[in-house]
């Protein structure tokens, strides 16, 4: 079985929280476990399509997330950006241009992420 790539840590938030609500938190895990499982979808396709889901529904920190997972499972900054255009004749132009944003921050050097706005 091929070794899967390294995903990057939880947000500093998640972390937060975990502490605070450990049972929480293990049973949020516990279903994302149990989605990524129930179907054929691959890592990658799983982030692309949440990546995509978190565009539509504007959430800037999940979408953050989602693209930095998706590009550590081999997904490129050409296809995350293809995604985030696929968004404007589904969720709007300024959606769209947003998530480019989105795409941009989250594939900056750790150091040099601002903050997200939600």
């Amino acid at each position: 079985m091929a070794e899967q790539p390294a995903l990057p840590p939880p947000p500093r938030g998640y972390l937060a929280i975990q502490e605070r609500f450990p049972e929480v938190t293990a049973a949020y895990e516990a279903l994302q476990q149990s989605t990524a499982s129930c179907g054929p979808l691959s890592g990658r396709e799983r982030e692309l399509i949440k990546f995509g889901i978190a565009v539509g529904a504007g959430l800037e920190t999940s979408a953050r997330a989602h693209a930095r997972k998706a590009h550590a499972l081999g997904v490129t900054r050409a296809e995350l950006e293809q995604a985030a255009m696929l968004a404007a004749s589904t969720a709007g132009w300024s959606r769209a241009v947003m998530a480019l944003g989105w795409v941009d921050r989250a594939l900056a050097p750790r150091e040099q992420r601002e903050p997200a706005a939600d």
